[in-house]
C-alpha cells in the first residue's frame, strides 16, 4: 500500500479484494507474530444457500430475532427479484429511498437506467450488471 492522497494498492495481483485483502493480511500477521489475539465469530451467512422463507420481511426490526448479518458477494445482480433473498434487497432498498426527499422517483429512474442498458446491450443480461 502506499499511503498518499489517495492511497494506492501497489500489489493487485496479491491483494485482489482491496482494503478488504490487507486487513486480512496485516490481521493474520499480527496473529502469527504473537502481537495480537483473534477468534471467529459467526456473523454472516451468505444468502446462496437460504430460501425466501428463512428471513422474513416483518421480523426486520430493531428487535429482529436474526443474529446474522447477510452478505451478498460474488457479481452483483441487475435486479434484485433474480438475486439470491431478493425480497430482502427490496426491502431495505425501499427503506432507503422512501428516507430520501424524491427518493421514490430516484429508485425508479435507476430501474430504468439498469433495464434500458441490459435492453442496449450496454449491460450483459445474465441476471447480472
Amino acid at each position: 500500500m502506499a499511503f498518499g492522497e489517495p492511497a494506492e494498492l501497489l500489489r493487485k495481483d496479491v491483494f485482489k479484494a482491496g482494503d478488504q485483502g490487507i486487513l486480512n493480511f496485516v490481521l493474520l500477521k499480527k496473529a502469527q507474530e504473537h502481537q495480537i489475539t483473534l477468534r471467529r465469530e459467526p456473523m454472516m451467512r451468505w444468502p446462496g444457500g437460504m430460501t425466501r422463507r428463512d428471513i422474513k420481511i416483518q421480523k426486520l426490526t430493531k428487535d429482529s430475532p436474526y443474529s446474522a448479518m447477510l452478505h451478498w458477494s460474488g457479481p452483483k445482480y441487475a435486479l434484485f427479484t433474480k438475486a439470491p433473498l431478493g425480497h430482502v434487497l427490496k426491502h431495505f432498498e425501499a427503506a432507503y429511498y422512501d428516507r430520501l426527499p424524491g427518493g421514490q422517483v430516484s429508485r425508479f429512474s435507476r430501474r430504468f437506467r439498469n433495464l434500458a442498458e441490459i435492453v442496449t446491450g450496454r449491460r450483459p443480461w445474465k441476471g447480472y450488471p
